[in-house]
């Protein structure tokens, strides 16, 4: 069982009255789905004395559970901090990789053009001794 919320009754005097209620965490018998089953209500005093758990002694374990509750965050907070931290600088490598592959591709793209352009020179110039060697050979024949 846990503190599930603790009322305090006020008027322009100050505190008139307080209670607290707790609740457990179950599973329903039938679908297993998870649930709250809340208790009643349970009086608080307002001074000490009466016999029944106080004001401040609720309220006091209320923010140290509350305290715990907020430190484990701030745990919480500054592992994913971490995290984050270390994921933002696998992004910032994974981002150079990138670029530089990119630069990488474009100087490939660039020798392709190249050869593609001494390709077309050299396939241009067999073209022209081809043709030579052919009217040669032809020069040859006539010759004869």
């Amino acid at each position: 069982m846990f503190r599930y919320e603790i009322l305090i009754r006020l008027n322009e005097a100050g505190v008139v009255g307080a209670h607290q209620v707790f609740a457990a965490n179950q599973l329903h018998p039938f679908t297993g789905a998870p649930s709250t089953l809340v208790g009643d209500a349970q009086p608080l005093a307002v001074e000490p004395g009466n016999g029944l758990p106080t004001l401040a002694e609720a309220l006091g374990e209320g923010c140290a559970v509350a305290l715990t509750h907020n430190e484990a965050l701030r745990s919480q907070v500054v592992a994913l901090q971490a995290e984050r931290d270390g994921l933002t600088i696998k992004v910032d490598e994974l981002s150079q990789q990138l670029c530089d592959g990119q630069l990488a591709l474009d100087q490939v793209r660039q020798a392709l053009e190249d050869a593609r352009i001494q390709l077309g020179t050299l396939t241009a110039q067999l073209n022209v001794e081809v043709a030579r060697s052919a009217a040669l050979q032809a020069q040859l024949q006539s010759a004869d």
